[in-house]
Parts: structure tokens; C-alpha cells; sequence
């Protein structure tokens, strides 16, 4: 090669050098480099550099140049994109065609290829600078030049085989390696450039981010991966009450202590940290215990090592210590129910045993009594005891309402028998005749007559008697109305019941509140009553699926109503309960133990008793049940639940065990609901609450033989 050869290879070179070089400060680092007109710029710049290395050729022959156009323009297609290299490769055409010459066309040919091969690496191997780079500009540069080589052909005939042989030769050792260094040295300047600006990057992110957690109201800690600390927050110093520079470079797990308050010297954060969170114990300066609840994010390098951990604490201290007061209130409000539970099945037990004797017997004593007057001071008598009675029933639903015990027992019934068998009552309520210019009407429409209807009769009658009667208390004159009608709201079917009556009305302010409880009207008055009433009425309606309401004006009167959905029964439903009537007792020549402790009440059920050659034993508790059935073949127990030495439920247990044929009804004064699941699952057959009605407890007797 001669020193002319060299010389231009040399300056061939400076300017490719140069062309990279403005690509690092030219391109590069431009904020504007996808700005049209700077592209445009950027693309004569890249132009001129190419006309300026065709400008120092190799000439082999007159009219046959050779130059490093094809790895420029190669190049400039790979990094610059399509709007640059157009405008280079325009000028190069341009100026390659002035030139003229024999090799014309192998130029014009080599300058359209080059730089679309280029292109096509830009734009269709776009991940060619993340794989292995130096092979993928080793195959551009091979294909570029390859073409350049094949293009030989359009040279004239005579001088192809020369040109050839003396081309070959700086394809390999000139324009190739040119092409791959050029494209290596501009995609280090790019990387350098790249990895420049994310550290740039990632130092702002850290500053930020250092900044974030100092203000962060949470404790903020960060450890290298051998748990060390080199960064806390302000939160986390002024949560230990410690000086910085005593936590810095520690251990993490070095802070912990157990429950015991001993440190854990020996813990490892591995073990914490196989899960997202954790919580852990430290001392404060003052030796008060710290809880923190931790949330851990695990900080991984390039190579997907660990290489520390991030960790965020709430303090849970306050937290925990109104979790624990909250458990202790808890706790104190379970055992203030339980104590109110029992306290009220105690009352009820108390008031129901001796009401049981008083009412029983009294009822005995108006059926014997022929003189008037004394009939009159029984009936008085059992509608006190009645009233006292109702009072203990009201508190007990009260409770049952708030600790969401009362049950629903739906069966189906005639409305229009109930309805009338129940307005027959409140025609003869001695309340309202003693009022001589207050009467009460009931309004019933025909279409109701045979229609059956799904619900609890028991607890229907309940709220009409609340009503009806709070009707007569605060009505002097005029009338009471009970009607009943069919009515659609909201979509479904509603039988609405309405209990109008003229009496003194209610004020606006109060008709909002008069469904509570303790509420009254006459607040500010003498007052009648327990106030309980309305409340019961309003749960008791909701859990039959229904809503009570009411309009009033003072001095006119009020109307009250409430619904509840009209469910009939189906074709196949036959099985209905029909209105209570009297029943009389229909079991004969049958032995029966009355398992009963208190004396009064067992003379009132054996009076009841007394008759169809019913053999009568009596037991004051469990163990003289059991006594009295190894020696006699008993038909029927009337087990009071709670009896001294051992309990009625106790006694069922044991007798269940060996005679699956005894018949035992359950009796009970308590308030509880659970009692008569109870006595059911225990072994009983039946379950009669105190006090305890005569023609209820035919019927029970009656339907267990039967069965």
C-alpha cells in the first residue's frame, strides 16, 4: 500500500472519528433532537461530513473512487434515523453524480443501499443494542460492504477484475472494521451518556426519597444485607428516644426484646423476613415498651442479590393498649349481659312462681264462688295479678328485642277468626266499659273471609293489644277503630292493620321518639306505665317482616299502623292451627309425678289434676323423681326446670337414658328463650311456661299422648 493510500486512509478515519464525535454533542445530549427542523440540521451537518470524505478518495482508475460513504451513511441510518440520513444520502447522490465517471453508477448504488440497510437495523432490530452488539455490526458491515462488492458489476468490463482484486482486500481490513468501530465507539458514547443520566436520576430519586422518609410520620428504617442500620428516620429516633448516632451501624434485631422484656441477641431478620410483615418490642430511653408493626421490602442489585432492606413501622403501642381496654370492656359488657341475662330469668323466675299460685288459683276461686261481690274482688285480684304480669312480660321481651333472642314461630291461621275472636276481647276490657261514651268498632272487609295467613298469630295479637289498650288509656270519648286491609307496597302484598282512635293525640316533637324506650308522651307528667310498650311493637313488627307508623293531631286523635307481609298458604298446606277454644282434659286412669319445689304451685296443678282417676305423686327435685320411678310405672312428668339438689334438665338426662317412653312436660318460670330448645333436645316432650294456664295445659297433655 503506498503512502498516498495511507495518507487518505488516515483522513478518512479523522473524519469518521469526527463524525462520532458530533454525534455524542450534536445528538446525543440535544434535548431537541426529535425537533423536524433540527433533524433537518442535523441531517446537512451529517451530509457535509460525507461530502467532505468523498472529497479524499482512493482513485484506482479515472472516474473510479472509493471512500468511506458506505460506513458513514450505514451508520448515520443506524443511529440518526430516517429524516438525517435522507438529506445526508440526497447530497451525497448530488455530489457523487457532479463527480461523474466510470464508476457512476457502482457510487449510486453503493449510496442508496448503505444507508437503508442501516434503516432497516434502526427500525426493525430495534433491540440490537441490548444483544450481543459487536456481531450485530459485524453483520451490518458485511452486508453493507457485500453489496458494495456485488456492485463491482456495473463497472466497465475492462476494469472489474482489477478493481476486484484490489478491493477486496480494504473491504476486509478498511471498511468493515471501520463500520463496526464507528458503531461501537458512538453506542459506548450513548451507554456512557445513558448510565451519566441514571445515576443523575438515581441520585435525585435518592434525595427524594431520603427526604420522603425524614418526613414521613412513620419509622422509617433501612439495613444493609447484613442487617445493619445505615439510615433512620427522625419518627424512628423520637419513637426509642435515642440519639442517632447510638442506632447507626447496629444490628436491627439488636433493638428487639421479647415479651419477657429480655433482648433477642440471638435473632436473625432472615427469620422475620420471610414474611411482608412482622412486629416487634423495643425499649425507649425511659424503658417504656414500643411496639412497631413492620412492613419489609427486600432491595435487590443488578444481579437480583439481596442487598439490604427497607423497612417501614407504624407504632401500634397506643393501639394495642385501647385494644386491650377495648377486650376489658369487652369482657366487662359480655359479663354485665350475662349478670343482666340471669338477673332477669332470677326476676322472672320469682314474680312468675308466685303469680303462677295467685292467678291459678283465683281463676279456681271465681269458677266455685257464687257471691258476687267476692267474684268481683278475685277478678280484681287476677287482673292485677294479669297487669303485674304483662310488666315482667314487657321487660323480658325488652331484652330479648337488644340481645336479638325473641323468635318468631309462624304457623298458619283464619285472620278473619282471629281477628274477631280477638276484638271480642277488647269489646269486653273492663277499662273501656267503664268509660260510657267510648266504644270501639272493627271494620273487616269481606274479601278477607277463609283466607289463611302465614305468620305469628301469638305476636300479632301482642302489638293489637298494645295498641288497642294504649288507645282505651288516652281516650276518653268518641271511638276506637280496628281495622284490616290488603294493600301493595314497595311491590309486595302487606296486610296493614290500623288502630284509630279520638283520644288527646300526640304532639309533632314527639312522634319520632314515642318508639323508643322509656319514651312516653306524658314525660313531664305523671306517667302510666313503662314506656316499653311501643318499642316492643316496632322490633316485634321488623322481625315479621313489616313497619309500623303513626299520625296524630292533639286534641283529635291518633292512628297507628303497622304491616306485615301477606303470606297464604299454598294448596297443600293443611295443616293449620284453628283459634283457640276451651279445651278439657281427654287422659284417663294415667300416673303422674308433678316434679315440683314450690308447695303452692304444686296444689294449684294437682287441683287441675285432680280428676279422670289421674293418680297424682309429687317430687320437690330430681332425685325423688328418679326414686318414685323405681318403684312405679309413671305415664307423665310435669318437670319444673329448676328444683333443688338436682335440676329438672339433670333428671330428664338420666331418665332418657332407659325410658324413651315416659312422657315429660317441661315447666319453667324463667325468662330465657333458650329454654324450651333446651328441654326439647334434652329429652322432653313438651315445654309449658308459669304461670301456668289451665286450658294450655289440657291441651300440652292432651297432644303428647296423643302422639
Amino acid at each position: 500500500m503506498s503512502l498516498k493510500y495511507f495518507f487518505i486512509i488516515v483522513q478518512n478515519a479523522s473524519l469518521l472519528i469526527t463524525f462520532a464525535l458530533l454525534y455524542n454533542y450534536l445528538w446525543i445530549k440535544n434535548p431537541k433532537k426529535n425537533n423536524l427542523v433540527f433533524r433537518i440540521i442535523s441531517g446537512v451537518i451529517i451530509g457535509f461530513v460525507t461530502l467532505l470524505i468523498m472529497s479524499f478518495p482512493a482513485i484506482f482508475f479515472k472516474g473510479i473512487i472509493f471512500d468511506t460513504r458506505s460506513v458513514i451513511l450505514a451508520i448515520s441510518g443506524l443511529f440518526f434515523g430516517f429524516i438525517p440520513t435522507l438529506i445526508a444520502t440526497l447530497l451525497a447522490l448530488a455530489y457523487r453524480i457532479y463527480l461523474g465517471g466510470d464508476g457512476i453508477y457502482m457510487g449510486i448504488a453503493v449510496i442508496l443501499t448503505s444507508p437503508l440497510i442501516g434503516l432497516y437495523w434502526h427500525y426493525f432490530r430495534k433491540q440490537w443494542k441490548t444483544k450481543k452488539f459487536i456481531l450485530e455490526l459485524l453483520k451490518l458491515a458485511f452486508i453493507v460492504h457485500i453489496f458494495m462488492f456485488g456492485y463491482t458489476s456495473l463497472l466497465p468490463k475492462d476494469k472489474i477484475f482489477i478493481t476486484v482484486e484490489s478491493l477486496w482486500i480494504n473491504l476486509l481490513f478498511v471498511y468493515i472494521p471501520a463500520t463496526v468501530f464507528l458503531g461501537w465507539f458512538m453506542l459506548n458514547q450513548e451507554l456512557a451518556f445513558k448510565n451519566i443520566q441514571a445515576d443523575k436520576k438515581l441520585i435525585e430519586t435518592q434525595k427524594r426519597f431520603i427526604t420522603i422518609l425524614q418526613k414521613l410520620k412513620l419509622s422509617a428504617v433501612i439495613l444493609n444485607k447484613n442487617q445493619e442500620i445505615y439510615f433512620l428516620n427522625k419518627t424512628f429516633i423520637e419513637t426509642l428516644n435515642q440519639n442517632e448516632e447510638d442506632l447507626m451501624g447496629k444490628k436491627f434485631y439488636e433493638l428487639f426484646y421479647d415479651t419477657n422484656n429480655k433482648p433477642l441477641s440471638e435473632l436473625r431478620l432472615k427469620d422475620y423476613f420471610i414474611l411482608p410483615n412482622f412486629e416487634t418490642i423495643f425499649k425507649s430511653k425511659d424503658i417504656n415498651d414500643i411496639h412497631l408493626y413492620w412492613t419489609v421490602v427486600q432491595l435487590y442489585d443488578l444481579n437480583k442479590e439481596i442487598q439490604g432492606y427497607a423497612l417501614i413501622g407504624e407504632n401500634i403501642t397506643e393501639r394495642l393498649h385501647y385494644e386491650k381496654e377495648l377486650h376489658l370492656a369487652i369482657a366487662k359488657a359480655e359479663e354485665s349481659d350475662r349478670l343482666k341475662t340471669a338477673f332477669l330469668s332470677n326476676i322472672s323466675h320469682e314474680i312468675r312462681t308466685p303469680l303462677n299460685s295467685i292467678i291459678g288459683f283465683a281463676d279456681l276461686l271465681i269458677e266455685k264462688e257464687d257471691d258476687d261481690e267476692k267474684r268481683e274482688f278475685l277478678t280484681i285480684i287476677k287482673y292485677s295479678s294479669n297487669k303485674l304480669l304483662d310488666i315482667v312480660n314487657d321487660i323480658i321481651d325488652i331484652s330479648r328485642l337488644e340481645t336479638g333472642q325473641m323468635k318468631i314461630n309462624r304457623e298458619y291461621f283464619d285472620i278473619w277468626v282471629f281477628i274477631s275472636f280477638v276484638f271480642k276481647i277488647y269489646e269486653s276490657d273492663k277499662v273501656l266499659l267503664s268509660k260510657n261514651n267510648l266504644k270501639i268498632n272493627l271494620d273487616l272487609p269481606d274479601y278477607l273471609k277463609g283466607q289463611k295467613l302465614y305468620s305469628d298469630k301469638t305476636r300479632i295479637q301482642q302489638i293489637l293489644n298494645n295498641l288497642v289498650n294504649n288507645a282505651i288509656k288516652y281516650t276518653d270519648k268518641g271511638e276506637i277503630d280496628l281495622s284490616v286491609e290488603l294493600s301493595r307496597i314497595n311491590g309486595t302484598d302487606m296486610l296493614v292493620f290500623k288502630v284509630k282512635d279520638t283520644g288527646r293525640g300526640i304532639p309533632d316533637n314527639m312522634l319520632n321518639v314515642i318508639f323508643e324506650r322509656f319514651r312516653q308522651v306524658e314525660e313531664n307528667d305523671y306517667r302510666i306505665g313503662t314506656g316499653l310498650g311501643l318499642s316492643i311493637c316496632k322490633g316485634i313488627v321488623e322481625l315479621l317482616g313489616g313497619q309500623i307508623w303513626v299520625e296524630s293531631k292533639v286534641d283529635v286523635g291518633s292512628s297507628f299502623y303497622f304491616s306485615i307481609p301477606f303470606v297464604q298458604m299454598g294448596e297443600n298446606d293443611t295443616n293449620y292451627n284453628k283459634d283457640d277454644v276451651d279445651e278439657d282434659l281427654k287422659v284417663f286412669n294415667k300416673t303422674i309425678i308433678i316434679a315440683e319445689d314450690d308447695q303452692n304451685s304444686f296444689y294449684y296443678l294437682n287441683k287441675l289434676l285432680s280428676r279422670n282417676h289421674l293418680k297424682i305423686y309429687r317430687a320437690t327435685n330430681g332425685k325423688e323423681v328418679l326414686e318414685l320411678m323405681k318403684n312405679q310405672k309413671i305415664d307423665l312428668i310435669l318437670m319444673d326446670i329448676s328444683m333443688p339438689e338436682m335440676s329438672g334438665i339433670e333428671c330428664t338426662k338420666i331418665i332418657r337414658q332407659t325410658d324413651k317412653e315416659v312422657k315429660i312436660i317441661a315447666q319453667t318460670a324463667y325468662a330465657s328463650l333458650n329454654d324450651r330448645d333446651r328441654t326439647i333436645e334434652t329429652g322432653c316432650d313438651e315445654f309449658i311456661s308459669k304461670p301456668i294456664n289451665k286450658i294450655e295445659l289440657y291441651k300440652k297433655i292432651n297432644a303428647v299422648f296423643q302422639n
